[in-house]
């Protein structure tokens, strides 16, 4: 290093030395006192946290706030039974109006369930029921002043429901629950449970329907706003009163008025404990359509959305609200937006309403994991993959999305005098599509797609390959129906290692020996096949979530009205139907479902092709059997069968799901189906063997239990199901339980 001008190298002047030793010393001091400082407050500290909690075993964790603490939160009738999780509770009677549901408990406990939504604290339902989850919950104080401001904002919840003699009376003492007992063993009487005791008293009814402010508006509204009516003198019924508001709003503001004001409330006749529900209307001032404003996406997208939506709302043209629906509905068709509203803005001097669409999202794609997993008794599988999507907002609204996986699947063989492993080999998916929205807010557009696969099925690897283009059209977010010519490949064969298990398994006598897909008694399949077929698609889904719905439906129609097969003409058509229906509460789903299906050549003598067959069975489906083992009547139930699948399908299923909490499902199935050879009784005319149709005598009806949960990467699902019938027909009958374990990405 350079040394300073006018002194020599190595040495430095005593004024600089002395500064910095006695900046050292500064610098020791502070520590020594930071250090003396924190050592009296830690030893201050634990005198007082000792002096404090003498009897304290532990500290209690930092998480929880000054005690006491509120643990738990229950409403109840006053008769109620029981101190457990769920307490019986004849006493507080259900928000339906139907006479019969009175009384009924699990209608009691639905009614203390959704009149949580009128306290402040966070306590959630599943608290009451998982003791186990509490200690990793925060708690909070229990503070007197907000529980006796939720007992009065309980009894007006009540009250607003038709229970007018409602009285609420609050009940706080020590939590003696395993949770409680844990914190007092800290610190002595810091739990508190806070109860509400609900004694509702008889529920008042309906005597009249009014409505003030009808002179505010022309005849014909004054007509079309009395037909909206849904509240009827009787028994009181809340949601026809949210029914009938909602329905006013919508048409005030189809004729005009943009901001009408709508309320109601109820008029008690304590003589005849009757009341008069009288609805407020205010329709404003009627408006017309004002500036377009579309905010969320960058200049040159916003101006784009902008010229295909302007021309529904033009400047100046009277107020029509249901156009905003329309337009909100043909912005959710995009997979762009994740999120879009469209609302009106506040009302100008001349009366001009601005139309703002906001994108709360505009959802790129990206990459996204793909992993499903399945497995019973005779079937394990493993996919991994990976799925791309981009979309394009600009000059045309595109979307682009490509998906592929690979894995492993085995077919294990547990019975035979050689015990193996069966058929096993790799599995493969390749998917790629892309849609260009010609209209978009007409909902129509064009798509191309291509897929490969490749998948092993008992003793035989099926490979096919497609590629299709046609028109899709939305009439609604909902629902979709696609038009594509299709152009397949459609391929079996053996790995070489399967072929040396023919040799010993899968060969029918003979001479010369048969080969092993076209030996007698069993359905005789093409190893090789061109196609080109129609395909019309028709897809209706509306829940309320994607993993695990508690409402709305699905609907599912694939059909091929003509379709060929080398040079053999055939026809294919594939329904699956399900809805989700709440049973009073979010927490209780009913799950129906049907699946029907058939498929026939025109000439049912030649040989079939395996991947347009049907197959039933799995964690998915027929949850009694194995994957793929539903098989058509004659099936003999061993490995030396080849049969894959049948003609025909039929699968009617009920389920009963139950939340436990937000995120697990708990449920109940009974399952039913089958795949058969054709609908009515035909012979074949190679083996001269009678194959029988479809009857009910031969369904394979299951029932079960299982656990649902959803995953950052599908929905988990483990089921247990045992069948309800002996197939006597077998030589080599299935277990007569069987587990799945199935990770998806759709229900």
């Amino acid at each position: 290093m350079q040394a300073a001008p006018g002194f020599t190298g190595g040495v430095r002047p005593r004024w600089r030395t002395r500064r910095a030793a006695h900046a050292m010393g500064e610098v020791l001091r502070w520590l020594g006192r930071i250090a003396v400082g924190l050592l009296v407050l830690v030893l201050v500290l634990a005198g007082g946290a000792g002096s404090a909690h003498a009897g304290a075993r532990s500290a209690v964790p930092q998480r929880f706030p000054p005690g006491p603490w509120l643990t738990d939160i229950r409403i109840q009738g006053p008769e109620a039974d029981g101190s457990g999780a769920f307490p019986h509770d004849p006493a507080l009677p259900a928000l339906s109006a139907r006479p019969d549901a009175r009384g009924r408990r699990v209608d009691a406990r639905q009614t203390a369930f959704l009149a949580r939504a009128a306290l402040s604290h966070p306590l959630p339902e599943w608290w009451q029921s998982v003791p186990g989850v509490r200690r990793f919950t925060p708690v909070p104080s229990a503070s007197i002043e907000v529980l006796e401001a939720d007992a009065w904002n309980l009894r007006l919840w009540f009250m607003d429901r038709g229970w007018l003699d409602c009285t609420v009376r609050l009940e706080v003492e020590t939590d003696t629950s395993i949770w409680g007992r844990w914190l007092h063993r800290r610190v002595p009487d810091a739990a508190r449970r806070a109860t509400y005791v609900v004694d509702t008293g008889e529920r008042w009814t309906v005597r009249d329907v009014e409505i003030d402010g009808l002179d505010t508006v022309h005849r014909p509204l004054r007509r079309a706003l009395r037909q909206a009516v849904e509240v009827e003198p009787g028994a009181y019924d809340g949601d026809a009163r949210a029914r009938t508001e909602a329905a006013f709003v919508a048409a005030l503001s189809a004729r005009g008025f943009s901001h009408p004001y709508v309320a109601s409330v109820l008029v008690p006749h304590a003589n005849t404990k009757s009341v008069t529900v009288l609805f407020h209307l205010d329709p404003g001032q009627r408006a017309t359509f004002g500036a377009l404003e579309v905010v969320g996406l960058s200049a040159v997208d916003q101006e784009r959305i902008s010229r295909r939506v302007a021309t529904r709302v033009p400047e100046g043209e009277r107020w029509d609200a249901s156009r905003l629906v329309d337009i909100e509905a043909a912005l959710d068709r995009l997979p762009s937006f994740a999120q879009v509203e469209v609302a009106p803005g506040e009302m100008a001097a001349d009366r001009t309403v601005p139309v703002q669409v906001t994108v709360s999202e505009a959802d790129p794609g990206g990459w996204s994991p793909i992993v499903e997993i399945a497995s019973d008794p005779t079937f394990y599988a493993l996919e991994v993959g990976a799925r791309y999507r981009s979309d394009v907002v600009g000059a045309q609204l595109a979307t682009f999305e490509a998906s592929a996986a690979t894995g492993y699947r085995t077919f294990p063989v547990p019975f035979g005098p050689d015990t193996f492993w069966g058929n096993h080999g790799p599995v493969g998916r390749l998917d790629v599509g892309s849609e260009v929205f010609v209209r978009p807010l007409a909902g129509v557009s064009l798509v191309v797609e291509a897929e490969g696969d490749l998948e092993p099925v008992r003793a035989n690897n099926m490979l096919t390959a497609a590629v299709r283009g046609g028109v899709r059209l939305r009439s609604r977010s909902a629902l979709e129906v696609t038009i594509t010519p299709e152009l397949a490949l459609w391929q079996s064969f053996a790995w070489p290692a399967q072929t040396e298990l023919w040799s010993a398994w899968f060969v029918e006598p003979g001479d010369p020996p048969l080969p092993p897909m076209q030996g007698r008694h069993r359905t005789a399949f093409r190893p090789f096949a061109p196609g080109a077929m129609v395909r019309l698609g028709l897809h209706w889904v509306e829940t309320d979530q994607p993993m695990l719905p508690t409402q709305g439906g699905e609907l599912h129609v694939d059909a091929v009205p003509y379709g060929v097969a080398g040079t053999d003409p055939f026809w294919r058509v594939e329904l699956s139907a399900r809805r989700f229906v709440r049973l009073g509460s979010p927490r209780w789903v009913l799950v129906p479902r049907l699946d029907a299906g058939v498929f026939r050549f025109h000439d049912p003598r030649v040989a079939s092709v395996p991947q347009l067959r049907f197959r039933l069975g799995g964690g998915t489906s027929l949850r009694g059997f194995g994957v793929g083992q539903a098989n058509p009547p004659g099936w003999d139930g061993g490995p030396n069968d080849l049969r894959i699948g049948g003609n025909v399908l039929a699968l009617a299923s009920t389920e009963l799901q139950f939340e436990v909490w937000p995120r697990l499902h708990v449920f109940t199935f009974v399952d039913a189906g089958r795949t058969w050879e054709s609908v009515t009784d035909r012979v074949d005319p190679e083996s001269g063997v009678i194959e029988p149709g479809v009857r009910l005598s031969t369904l394979l009806p299951s029932a079960g239990l299982g656990v649902a949960l959803p995953t950052p990467v599908g929905r988990a699902a483990l089921s247990g199901a045992i069948r309800l019938r002996e197939e006597t027909e077998l030589l080599n009958p299935p277990t007569l339980a069987t587990i799945h374990f199935v990770l998806v990405h759709r229900y």
